[in-house]
Order: structure tokens, then C-alpha cells, then sequence
């Protein structure tokens, strides 16, 4: 019985062992079962988030797409590379996905396909963080390439801001030196032009020295002649007066009366001689004082005309605005300004000439012209004297010089500026022709005739006004002085044509002999150059 009891005992420990052990293994299965539903939950999860991840793809290449198509061919092939590569992962990654959902179906009771299943997600999310990883390589590359091309940007910029910065020193050294030149070419000129005149002055001298002493020859010749011829006449006179008295000893013998006629013929002859004599003697007194007085005279013009040269002479101050013209004339504040932007014409003091402004002395203005680049001003640089009128001294244009308004010449095209060079042309060769006479302070346009005849107020006028039209050569370019009033003694008004002076002397007396041509400008023909035919025409 006890051992009945025994076995009864045992086999009730061993049931209770397989009732522990089968509630452990519903324990189990219910855990297993609940890891099965939450490895479901989480590879729903995945599942989606594998979506969300293959939508952002797509939007991502969309964006490529259309920033691969705004940019150059080659990016677009890039893309389209990329894209096909992208398509192939996605369709590997969808069929991979297919097949675990499969493996997952038929390992939901397997363990190992549990084992398998996190492997692979285990890779998944390696080949996630790959994938992140790559992502932020080509945002960084993009940022790089971004980078990169801004410092190219920059460093064009700085070069080209360089090579401005150069360019423009270069063009400032080039005016610099080219202002330097240009300085350097005017002292020049000054100096070539103050010898020149230091020269004309030594000729000057020199002529009149040579001119004085010739006279002086010429009086010593005159009076070794006028000594000679007294001496031979002397010498005349005693061999007749010889004959006369051998033949009045003869005469005498024969008849006394014919002595006492003759003596009486010679008390009238040596009477009438000592009266010759006499007058001859104030004659020769007064010319010497004439010839004392007409030197005088001839001093007194000289130094006149010497203090007109020096007063006649005007001086031109060049700025890069206006130019200054001014009188040299003792007493005289007035100073013509022409405005080289505007064209104004306007009176000032010297007080209000610049001191940085270039001097250059003038003889006279002749006037202004408009051509293609603009207006000119048209100033007569150098002149010869003639001889003096009245006591005038007249003076002949040699050299004349045309001032731009304009400093450059870079607004004309190619054909203006083609045009404006030959109007200059032809203007210089219009100055140069030889024949341009002026007076600053006598009319030349009139004779001496008119001018005796005409009223003190027409005398008092000024040169400009007074002038006859028909003689003054340049009245177009004095329209814009003539406009306005005080302006009209800077205008200076030339005649065209032939003027001779020559000093003479006939029968003892001294007189300058003045000869004036006068060419018409409303009759400017070639009849002043040329006259007649030639020998082949049968002409004169």
C-alpha cells in the first residue's frame, strides 16, 4: 500500500511538472505571439517610413530635375544618369521588399526567419544611414561647388577692379605726360619766339645804325661834291676872269671907253656874284635846318611808334573755362573774357584773371568762327611794320593762330572729324595769302579825301563803326563784337590788298611817297593776282 501511495505521489509531481511546464510554454507563445505582433507593428512601420523615404526621393530627383534643367547639357545628362541609377536601386530595393514580406509570411512561426528579419533590418538601417550619409556628401559637395565658384566670382571681380585700377593710372600717367610734353613744347615756343623777336630787335638796330651811317655818307659825300663844284667854279671863275683881264689890257690900248664899260660890267658881275653867293649860303643854312628839323621829326616818330608797338601788343591768358585777352596799354583795367563753354563775351578787371592761366602775347584779334567741332577764335600772333601815316603806324598780318573752344575733339565721328580738318585747312590757307594790312588808331577802309570831309562825332567813333564794309575783310568773324558795344576796341578790322611807303627827294626837298591799294570784298576776284594772257594766247 505504501507503495501504491508512492507511485500515486509521483505520478501527481509529474503531472504538476507538465502543468508548469505547459503554462511556461503558453507563457512562452504568448510572449512569442506578442513579439510576433510587434515585430508586425514595426515592419508596418518601416514599411511606411520606406514609403515616406521613397517619396522624398522622388521629390528630391524632381528638384534635381528641374535644377538639372536650368543648368547646362551636361548637368542634364548627369541627372538622367543618376536617375536611371536611382530607378534600378528603387525597382532592386521594391522586389528586395517583395521578398522579405514573403519570407516574413512564411517565417511568422519560424525563429530563424525572425533572426533573418532583424539581420535585414539591421542592413536596412545601415544602408539608411549610408544613404543620409550620402545625402550630406552632396550637400557638402553643392555647398563646396557653391563656395568655390563665389571665391571665382570674387577673384574676378578683384581682378577686374585691379585692371580698372590699372587702366585708369595709366591713363592718368599718359595725360600727365602728355601735359608735360605739351608744357614743354609751349616754353619752347616761347623761347624760339622771345629769341626771334631778340633777333628782329639786333636786325632792327642794326638796319637803322646801317641807315645812319649811309646817311651820313651821303650828307659828307654831298658836301665833298657841292665843296668840289665850288672849288672848280672858283677856279672857272679866276682862269676868265684872267682872259677877261688880258683881254680888257687889250682892250684898254685900244679904246678907254670900252675899259670903263667893262669895269662897269664887272662891278655888276662881282655884284651879282656876292649876291649869289649870299643866297646861296641861306640856302644851304636852311636846309641844314630842314634837315635838322625832319631828323628830329623822324626821332620823335620813331620813339612814337616804338611806344605804340609796345602799347599795341595785347596779351592771351588761356584757361581750361574761358579766355582772357588783355590790353597792354598803360591805365587800362579792361579785360575781354570769352567763355569756352557758353560763348559768352563779357568784360572783367585784371584783378579777375587766374594766375594759373598761360600767357601768350597777340598782336590783335581778328575774330571767331563756327565749324563742325564748334567755335574758333582767330588771333593774329605775329606782324611787320609797314611804315607810319600821319604819324599811324601800319602794320602787316604775317602770322595768325585758330584757338579751339573745344579742348578735345573725341565727341565728332570719323567723317566730322575728316570735315573739320579740311575747313581748317582752308581756313590757314585763306589767313596766309599775303596782303592783310591793319592801324590800331587810323581808318584804313577810308581815303584822306573822305576823311577831311567828315564830322568830329564820326572821328570819335570807334574803328568798327566808322569802317567802310566794302574794304574790311573781316566783318563776319566781328559779328558777335560788333553785337555788343564795349566790346568794339578789341575788334580790329584788316584790309586786303597793297601798301607801299618809300621816302623821296626832289629839288632839295624830302617827302614820303604812300601808296594804298584797296581790294574790294564784295568783288574778290583772281584780277588781283592775274592780269591779261600769256605769250602763247597773244596776250600782253
Amino acid at each position: 500500500m505504501v507503495c501504491v501511495h508512492k507511485r500515486k505521489c509521483a505520478t501527481n509531481a509529474s503531472a504538476r511538472q507538465t502543468q508548469v511546464r505547459d503554462k511556461r510554454k503558453c507563457a512562452t507563445n504568448a510572449s512569442a505571439r506578442q513579439t510576433q505582433v510587434r515585430d508586425k507593428r514595426k515592419c508596418a512601420t518601416n514599411a511606411s517610413a520606406r514609403q515616406t523615404q521613397v517619396r522624398d526621393k522622388r521629390k528630391c530627383a524632381t528638384r534635381r530635375k528641374c535644377a538639372t534643367r536650368r543648368k547646362c547639357a551636361t548637368r542634364r545628362k548627369c541627372a538622367t544618369k543618376r536617375k536611371c541609377a536611382t530607378k534600378r536601386k528603387c525597382a532592386t530595393n521594391a522586389s528586395a521588399r517583395q521578398t522579405q514580406v514573403r519570407d516574413k509570411r512564411k517565417c511568422a512561426t519560424n525563429a530563424s526567419a525572425r533572426q533573418t528579419q532583424v539581420r535585414d533590418k539591421r542592413k536596412c538601417a545601415t544602408n539608411a544611414s549610408a544613404r543620409q550619409t550620402q545625402v550630406r556628401d552632396k550637400r557638402k559637395c553643392e555647398n563646396k561647388r557653391k563656395c568655390e565658384n563665389k571665391r571665382k566670382c570674387e577673384n574676378k571681380r578683384k581682378c577686374e577692379n585691379k585692371r580698372k585700377c590699372e587702366n585708369k593710372r595709366k591713363c592718368e600717367n599718359k595725360r600727365k605726360c602728355e601735359n608735360k610734353r605739351k608744357c614743354e613744347n609751349k616754353r619752347k615756343c616761347e623761347n624760339k619766339r622771345k629769341c626771334e623777336n631778340k633777333r628782329k630787335c639786333e636786325n632792327k638796330r642794326k638796319c637803322e645804325n646801317k641807315r645812319k651811317c649811309e646817311n651820313k655818307r651821303k650828307c659828307e659825300n654831298k658836301r665833298k661834291c657841292e665843296n668840289k663844284r665850288k672849288c672848280e667854279n672858283k677856279r672857272k671863275c679866276e682862269n676868265k676872269r684872267k682872259c677877261e683881264n688880258k683881254r680888257k689890257c687889250e682892250n684898254k690900248r685900244k679904246c678907254k671907253c670900252e675899259n670903263k664899260r667893262k669895269c662897269e660890267n664887272k662891278r655888276k658881275c662881282e655884284n651879282k656874284r656876292k649876291c649869289e653867293n649870299k643866297r646861296k649860303c641861306e640856302n644851304k643854312r636852311k636846309c641844314e635846318n630842314k634837315r635838322k628839323c625832319e631828323n628830329k621829326r623822324k626821332c620823335e616818330n620813331k620813339r612814337k611808334c616804338e611806344n605804340k608797338r609796345k602799347c599795341e601788343n595785347k596779351r592771351k591768358h588761356t584757361t581750361p573755362e574761358k579766355f582772357f585777352i588783355e590790353a597792354c596799354d598803360e591805365g587800362a583795367d579792361a579785360v575781354l573774357a570769352i567763355d569756352r563753354v557758353s560763348n559768352e563775351m563779357t568784360l572783367t578787371g585784371r584783378s579777375n584773371v587766374p594766375p594759373s592761366a598761360v600767357t601768350k602775347p597777340i598782336c590783335g584779334i581778328m575774330g571767331t568762327i563756327r565749324l563742325v567741332a564748334g567755335m574758333y577764335l582767330i588771333v593774329i600772333t605775329r606782324k611787320k611794320n609797314i611804315g607810319s601815316l600821319m604819324g599811324h603806324a601800319v602794320w602787316k598780318a604775317v602770322d595768325f593762330d585758330i584757338i579751339s573752344y573745344k579742348k578735345t575733339v573725341l565727341h565728332l565721328s570719323e567723317i566730322q572729324s575728316q570735315e573739320n580738318k579740311t575747313f581748317l585747312s582752308m581756313l590757314n590757307n585763306v589767313l596766309h595769302t599775303d596782303g592783310f594790312y591793319f592801324c590800331t588808331d587810323f581808318d584804313l577802309t577810308h581815303s584822306l579825301q573822305r576823311l577831311a570831309n567828315t564830322s568830329p562825332d564820326f572821328q570819335e567813333m570807334s574803328l568798327l563803326e566808322r569802317a567802310d564794309q566794302r574794304f574790311v575783310w573781316n566783318g563776319n568773324l566781328l559779328r558777335e563784337l560788333a553785337a555788343q558795344p564795349e566790346l568794339h576796341r578789341f575788334a580790329l578790322p584788316l584790309v586786303h590788298g597793297f601798301i607801299f611807303m618809300k621816302p623821296c627827294r626832289i629839288n632839295g626837298k624830302v617827302f614820303e611817297w604812300i601808296l594804298i591799294s584797296r581790294r574790294s570784298c564784295f568783288r574778290a576776284g583772281v584780277r588781283y593776282y592775274v592780269r591779261g594772257g600769256t605769250a602763247s594766247d597773244g596776250g600782253g
